[in-house]
């Protein structure tokens, strides 16, 4: 517990958000399932994505919709992007008043656009539509303020750019939400009243694993940011200009 904990510490500072809402989760599917699940939906009710998600996310949704008579939408989103203002203007016009959450992506894994999550994120806030993000692919690649970000829910995994081995990824869950959002496997500490020590609990404990995935967390976020002068920093710009000279070279094939 305590090698977990100080995971879950430095990886809550990494992204920018506080120790007391970050748990570890095996991948950022586990997690997306937890926060749909624990959503109170009714018939009529509508979650709201977009084309441009992951497929497993996806599916989720329309399974977790229609065991309740909701409905799984998605905002019609082009496959070619101009603009990040066509993104959030596509994404509000398919809120609606039975919209109970949206999940966005902060970088989709289809088509690896860096979606304009805060924009869209302050016009969800503003409906009072709840927001989950789906930062699978983000920590590592792109800075992340998870708190600053004002999401309701973030998940990502540290098995991706982070360097991690698979099975370690997070959940965050604003305060207003951690006394209601549980996990998909319950355990021993089911019968703890709701509330933030609940959620503490029943994360950190789904039953028998290996935690070695989570537990090197710290390790790989230093030594990734130990290679390179500069930091993740240097890192992420990096790996940014990779991806523009393969664009560009993938432009000049005839």
């Amino acid at each position: 517990p305590e090698l977990l904990d100080t995971a879950r510490r430095v990886l809550a500072d990494f992204v920018g958000a506080d120790e007391a809402g970050l748990v570890m989760v095996p991948n950022a599917t586990t997690a997306v399932n937890a926060v749909l699940r624990s959503l109170p939906l009714a018939p009529g009710d509508e979650i709201l994505s977009t084309g441009h998600g992951y497929p497993a996310c996806r599916a989720a949704a329309v399974e977790i919709a229609a065991a309740v008579g909701a409905r799984a939408v998605e905002a019609p989103l082009p496959t070619r992007v101009d603009s990040p203002e066509q993104v959030v203007e596509r994404v509000v016009a398919a809120m609606g008043d039975r919209t109970r959450v949206l999940v966005i992506d902060t970088i989709t894994s289809p088509t690896a656009l860096v979606m304009p999550v805060a924009p869209i994120v302050a016009e969800a806030r503003a409906r009072a539509i709840p927001v989950l993000v789906d930062g699978a692919h983000a920590p590592g690649m792109v800075a992340l303020d998870v708190a600053e970000l004002g999401a309701d829910f973030y998940t990502g995994n540290c098995h991706k750019w982070l360097c991690a081995p698979k099975g370690a990824a997070f959940l965050w869950v604003a305060p207003a939400w951690r006394a209601r959002v549980r996990p998909v496997v319950l355990s021993h500490a089911a019968g703890l009243p709701p509330g933030p020590a609940r959620y503490l609990e029943e994360f950190g404990w789904t039953g028998t694993a290996d935690p070695t995935a989570a537990c090197c967390v710290p390790t790989a976020i230093e030594i990734m940011a130990a290679m390179v002068p500069g930091g993740w920093p240097e890192i992420r710009r990096r790996n940014h200009d990779l991806v523009l000279s393969g664009l560009e070279i993938l432009q000049e094939v005839d």
